[in-house]
Formats: structure tokens, sequence, C-alpha cells
């Protein structure tokens, strides 16, 4: 009976050639879902807020307590921030790299014009989002 069960299970289990990989899957909700997309892209620079904190925590292993006195925030904003629940404002990410020696850059520019401020290494180099956005190229970036 049990070895019946187990091959049962094994014919309908996915290969692991067959799994997408968790790029592959945004990429899909991406481009088939624009509403995700939309939300996607609003939340960029707070994934690159994010990522800033869950880097510098985990370098200096730090607890969100620990890392939130630093900052001058409670625990419970850094866990938000980390989590990317809110758009961080201009201030909040002031505070953050001037505490954490951090650097943010956003870059907005329409699509016909040529980039004349941002180098192609900073466009490669840490780049946490780039997308068009109502006629426009956006590029988030964060260290």
């Amino acid at each position: 009976m049990a070895k019946q069960h187990v091959a049962e299970k094994t014919r309908t289990a996915l290969r692991l050639s067959q799994l997408k990989t968790a790029q592959q899957s945004l990429g899909d909700d991406l481009a088939g879902d624009a509403e995700f997309q939309k939300e996607w892209q609003r939340t960029a620079l707070a994934r690159a807020l994010a990522l800033v904190l869950l880097r510098y925590r985990k370098r200096h292993t730090l607890t969100q307590a620990a890392l939130a006195k630093r900052l001058g925030f409670t625990q419970p904003q850094v866990a938000r921030m980390e989590a990317a629940e809110v758009v961080p404002e201009l201030e909040t990410l002031l505070r953050v790299a001037q505490a954490l020696k951090s650097e943010f850059l956003l870059s907005i520019r329409p699509e016909t014009r040529q980039r004349r401020w941002t180098t192609e290494r900073a466009e490669r180099a840490d780049v946490i989002e780039k997308f068009k956005s109502r006629g426009s190229r956006i590029l988030i970036a964060a260290s």
C-alpha cells in the first residue's frame, strides 16, 4: 500500500527541470498582470531601502532593534521598511544614507533623452529596478 502511494506521488510530482526560477515567475507576473506591474514599479524604492537595511544588518550582525536605535527609528518601523511595506520619503532615505554611509540613486529621464548624468557602469551596478513608465526610463540603485 505504501509503495503504491509513493509511486502515485512520484508520477504527479514536478521534475526539478520543470520548476520556474523566482526570476522567471516574477517575469511572468510582470508581463501578464498590469496591476501587479504597476504596484511592483511603485514599490521599487521601498525594495531598494529594504535591501540596504537587510545587507547592513547582516554584515554587522545587528537585530532590528539595534539597527533601529542607530537610525533613530523604532523596531516596528525598521521591520516595515525591511518588508518593503512603505515607499520611503526623502527624509527617510537621507537618514539611512547618513547613518549607514549608504548611497541611493534615482534616475528619471524621458525615453527619448540620452543618459547624461548616470554612467553605464552606474546603470549596471547595484541596480534594484530599471523600467519604463509613462514615457520615462526609471533607474533605482542602492549600495
